[in-house]
C-alpha cells in the first residue's frame, strides 16, 4: 500500500505551475528520504 505524506504541500504550493495546476503536484511518498539520498521523479502521464 503507499502512503503519501503532506509534509512538503507548503513548500510545492509555493511554486507557480503548481499553483495554476494542483493537479501536477507530485505523490511525495511517506518513506521519502528515510533510507539514503533524496531522489525525486516527477513524470508527466497523458
Amino acid at each position: 500500500m503507499y502512503y503519501y505524506t503532506e509534509d512538503f504541500d507548503d513548500q510545492l504550493d509555493k511554486i507557480e505551475i503548481y499553483q495554476r495546476y494542483p493537479l501536477l503536484k507530485p505523490f511525495v511518498g511517506s518513506d521519502y528520504g528515510r533510507n539514503g539520498p533524496r531522489i525525486l521523479l516527477i513524470a508527466e502521464s497523458h
